[in-house]
């Protein structure tokens, strides 16, 4: 009887309809680098699959950093994970981690610095019917100059 109520139970989640938008996520973001160059903008693309019935998302982007130096380039790529352990419906709060990677290069000194490492954070997650919105503030911690806390906020269709 228990596997007969199980079952029917576990029809029943799957039968029911629910908003297919979760399971891919793609969106764009704008994103600050607070110590890099004292501070540079950069715009992001994300593309990631996000679990309806789970709090859970997982993602990649990748970042590019207008920086105030002739000849230089700053860019990096992330993979995360973030985890919504609060079931609030619209403005779900968020932890986030992953492993990043981060590319300064400056090509009047000849000099490049590339850094692996990992990333931690907190974010919020506005999700509206259509596109959502998010701000997250994370640190990355890499390798010298390159680690630094950083500011993401963005759209996700």
């Amino acid at each position: 009887m228990r596997r007969l109520i199980l079952g029917l139970a576990v029809m029943g989640v799957l039968c029911t309809p629910h908003g297919g938008r979760g399971q891919l996520v793609r969106g764009a973001f704008s994103s600050y680098a607070v110590d890099a160059f004292d501070g540079a903008v950069g715009a992001g693309v994300l593309l990631g699959v996000d679990v309806p019935v789970l709090p859970v998302a997982a993602y990649g982007s990748a970042t590019w950093f207008f920086v105030d130096c002739t000849g230089c380039s700053l860019k990096g790529w992330s993979v995360g994970v973030s985890l919504r352990p609060l079931p609030f419906p619209l403005v779900r709060p968020y932890l986030v981690g992953g492993v990043t990677e981060r590319s300064l290069e400056n090509s009047d000194g000849g000099s490049a610095l590339n850094s692996s490492g990992a990333f931690a954070g907190v974010g919020l997650d506005l999700a509206l019917t259509g596109p959502r919105f998010f701000a997250e503030a994370r640190y990355e911690f890499l390798d010298g100059e390159l680690a630094q806390p950083v500011l993401r906020a963005g759209v996700l269709f």
